[in-house]
Protein backbone atom coordinates (compact mmCIF):
# COMPACT_ATOMS: atom_id res chain seq x y z
CA UNK A 1 0.00 0.00 0.00
CA UNK A 2 1.34 3.29 -1.19
CA UNK A 3 1.22 6.12 1.44
CA UNK A 4 0.10 10.01 0.00
CA UNK A 5 1.62 13.28 1.49
CA UNK A 6 -0.90 16.24 1.24
CA UNK A 7 0.78 19.22 0.53
CA UNK A 8 -0.48 21.94 3.42
CA UNK A 9 1.58 24.68 2.76
CA UNK A 10 3.59 24.10 6.35
CA UNK A 11 0.25 24.55 8.03
CA UNK A 12 0.05 21.36 10.15
CA UNK A 13 4.20 21.05 9.81
CA UNK A 14 5.13 23.62 12.47
CA UNK A 15 2.84 24.46 15.35
CA UNK A 16 0.50 27.99 14.56
CA UNK A 17 0.11 30.72 17.12
CA UNK A 18 -3.68 30.15 16.62
CA UNK A 19 -2.76 26.10 17.31
CA UNK A 20 -0.62 26.27 20.54
CA UNK A 21 -3.33 27.57 22.60
CA UNK A 22 -7.15 27.18 21.60
CA UNK A 23 -7.67 27.42 25.01
CA UNK A 24 -6.40 30.83 25.53
CA UNK A 25 -8.32 31.79 22.23
CA UNK A 26 -11.24 30.50 24.20
CA UNK A 27 -10.57 32.34 26.97
CA UNK A 28 -10.09 35.45 25.10
CA UNK A 29 -13.71 35.10 23.27
CA UNK A 30 -14.98 34.59 26.74
CA UNK A 31 -13.38 37.51 28.23
CA UNK A 32 -14.04 40.01 25.18
CA UNK A 33 -17.81 39.36 25.43
CA UNK A 34 -17.67 39.58 28.94
CA UNK A 35 -16.32 43.39 28.21
CA UNK A 36 -18.75 43.99 25.94
CA UNK A 37 -21.92 42.91 28.21
CA UNK A 38 -20.05 45.57 30.83
CA UNK A 39 -20.29 48.26 27.96
CA UNK A 40 -23.45 47.88 27.03
CA UNK A 41 -24.47 48.04 31.01
CA UNK A 42 -22.49 50.95 31.51
CA UNK A 43 -24.33 54.00 32.26
CA UNK A 44 -27.53 52.17 32.85
CA UNK A 45 -30.09 53.21 35.55
CA UNK A 46 -30.86 51.01 37.85
CA UNK A 47 -34.76 50.74 38.87
CA UNK A 48 -35.43 49.73 42.25
CA UNK A 49 -37.55 46.56 42.73
CA UNK A 50 -41.71 47.41 43.08
CA UNK A 51 -41.46 45.82 47.40
CA UNK A 52 -39.15 46.10 49.51
CA UNK A 53 -39.84 42.69 49.68
CA UNK A 54 -37.59 41.81 46.46
CA UNK A 55 -34.47 43.32 48.45
CA UNK A 56 -31.96 40.42 50.12
CA UNK A 57 -29.82 37.63 49.49
CA UNK A 58 -32.19 34.49 47.82
CA UNK A 59 -30.42 31.24 47.77
CA UNK A 60 -31.65 27.41 46.23
CA UNK A 61 -28.84 24.78 47.44
CA UNK A 62 -30.31 21.58 44.73
CA UNK A 63 -29.25 18.39 44.03
CA UNK A 64 -25.74 17.66 43.26
CA UNK A 65 -24.19 20.56 44.69
CA UNK A 66 -25.45 23.26 42.15
CA UNK A 67 -26.33 26.35 44.84
CA UNK A 68 -28.11 29.27 42.68
CA UNK A 69 -27.95 33.07 44.62
CA UNK A 70 -29.40 36.07 44.09
CA UNK A 71 -28.94 39.05 45.14
CA UNK A 72 -31.00 42.57 44.67
CA UNK A 73 -30.39 45.78 46.32
CA UNK A 74 -33.03 48.47 47.32
CA UNK A 75 -31.24 50.41 44.37
CA UNK A 76 -31.93 47.94 41.87
CA UNK A 77 -28.48 46.09 41.40
CA UNK A 78 -28.93 42.43 40.66
CA UNK A 79 -26.27 39.52 41.14
CA UNK A 80 -26.84 36.09 40.05
CA UNK A 81 -24.62 33.00 40.72
CA UNK A 82 -24.62 29.48 40.09
CA UNK A 83 -21.99 26.85 41.33
CA UNK A 84 -22.02 23.64 40.30
CA UNK A 85 -19.56 20.76 40.59
CA UNK A 86 -16.64 21.89 38.12
CA UNK A 87 -18.64 24.89 36.42
CA UNK A 88 -18.95 28.74 38.48
CA UNK A 89 -21.14 31.53 36.90
CA UNK A 90 -21.62 34.79 37.95
CA UNK A 91 -23.05 37.97 36.70
CA UNK A 92 -24.40 41.25 38.22
CA UNK A 93 -25.57 44.39 36.19
CA UNK A 94 -28.57 46.66 36.90
CA UNK A 95 -32.12 46.05 37.20
CA UNK A 96 -33.60 47.49 34.11
CA UNK A 97 -37.45 46.91 34.82
CA UNK A 98 -39.68 45.36 36.80
CA UNK A 99 -42.96 44.18 34.56
CA UNK A 100 -45.22 41.86 35.08
CA UNK A 101 -43.63 38.89 37.40
CA UNK A 102 -40.36 39.55 34.61
CA UNK A 103 -37.07 41.46 36.23
CA UNK A 104 -35.06 42.45 33.04
CA UNK A 105 -31.69 43.44 34.15
CA UNK A 106 -28.55 44.15 32.32
CA UNK A 107 -27.02 40.69 33.02
CA UNK A 108 -25.57 39.38 29.60
CA UNK A 109 -28.20 36.90 29.44
CA UNK A 110 -31.63 39.43 29.27
CA UNK A 111 -34.07 38.85 31.73
CA UNK A 112 -35.01 36.91 35.37
CA UNK A 113 -38.58 35.81 35.28
CA UNK A 114 -40.14 35.98 38.03
CA UNK A 115 -43.19 32.83 38.92
CA UNK A 116 -43.90 33.33 42.50
CA UNK A 117 -43.59 37.11 44.05
CA UNK A 118 -41.81 36.90 47.59
CA UNK A 119 -44.14 35.10 49.88
CA UNK A 120 -43.62 34.92 54.04
CA UNK A 121 -44.08 32.32 55.46
CA UNK A 122 -43.20 30.24 58.64
CA UNK A 123 -39.71 29.52 57.60
CA UNK A 124 -39.11 32.67 55.91
CA UNK A 125 -39.59 34.41 52.03
CA UNK A 126 -39.33 31.93 49.18
CA UNK A 127 -39.21 33.37 45.66
CA UNK A 128 -39.25 31.62 42.55
CA UNK A 129 -37.10 32.62 39.43
CA UNK A 130 -36.51 30.83 36.43
CA UNK A 131 -37.97 27.64 37.76
CA UNK A 132 -35.86 27.71 40.88
CA UNK A 133 -37.47 28.09 44.23
CA UNK A 134 -35.33 30.74 46.49
CA UNK A 135 -35.26 31.29 50.16
CA UNK A 136 -33.93 34.23 52.36
CA UNK A 137 -34.66 34.18 56.10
Amino acid sequence: MRSVTLPMNGLLERPQPWMVGPMRLALSLSAAAVGLVSLACAGLTSVPPPSPDYVGTWTNEGAGGETITLRITAEGQVEWERHSPGSDLSLAGPATSWTDGTLKCCLGFGSLTIEAPPEKGPEGWTMTVDGSLLTRP
